[in-house]
């Protein structure tokens, strides 16, 4: 990815980065070489990419045309004027004409994220021969699921726009919970066994829990 950015020299001792209204600024003192500034823009390319898909989530305006995420990719928002259903997904989100765009997406997430997260836990709960009481979706922004001292299974719709390998170890995550009610040495020791490369998706919920965000 090309990083354009705007340098401004200043009476300052050192450089400077700063994002703003989606453009990126790189405030320099006088006497700082454009081969410098051009290092000091790679050293933080990674941080300068989130930081503008940040911007740019915040700035949706839900309409056609804008991209989505289902299942860990993009896809394009249209209009449909003949449709019975309110949303319909085949390769892009297909909504009836005049719907809010918002609200239909949230209907569909919840309603995909309902369908995928049940079949996933009956699948790992009969895996670890485990119970469980009840399964539910919410609209959590950052707590990617729990599970109650009454074994009940919560978790956010939000999920079903991470990656398929993501959304699993949420799952298997809470599922471990019906074994360890809390995050002690045995608990992790568990997930490790069951998901080995479970902290790799720890990590892109970490970085990438923005993505979600409506």
């Amino acid at each position: 990815m090309s990083i354009d950015y705007i340098v401004r020299y200043e009476n300052r001792k050192s450089l400077k980065l700063s994002i703003k209204n989606g453009r990126v600024f790189i405030n320099a003192p006088v006497f700082v070489s454009h081969d410098h500034i051009q290092k000091f823009a790679k050293k933080y390319e990674k941080w300068i990419i989130k930081n503008l898909k940040k911007y740019k989530i915040a700035q949706k305006k839900f309409i056609e045309g804008e991209k989505f995420l289902f299942f860990g990719k993009e896809y394009e928002v249209k209009y449909v004027k003949n449709q019975k259903d309110k949303i319909f997904f085949n390769n892009g989100f297909f909504i009836k004409k005049d719907l809010d765009i918002k609200s239909a997406l949230i209907e569909f997430y919840k309603k995909e994220a309902k369908r995928y997260i049940e079949k996933k836990v009956l699948y790992y709960t009969s895996m670890y021969n485990v119970k469980f009481n009840k399964i539910k979706i919410n609209s959590a922004k950052k707590r990617w699921g729990s599970c109650s001292s009454d074994k009940n299974l919560n978790f956010s719709y939000r999920l079903i726009m991470c990656p398929i390998d993501v959304i699993d170890y949420v799952i298997i995550h809470e599922v471990t919970h019906l074994t360890y009610l809390n995050h002690s040495k045995n608990f992790w020791s568990l997930v490790e066994k069951r998901y080995p490369n479970y902290k790799e998706k720890e990590n892109w919920l970490k970085e990438n829990y923005y993505l979600t965000l409506l």
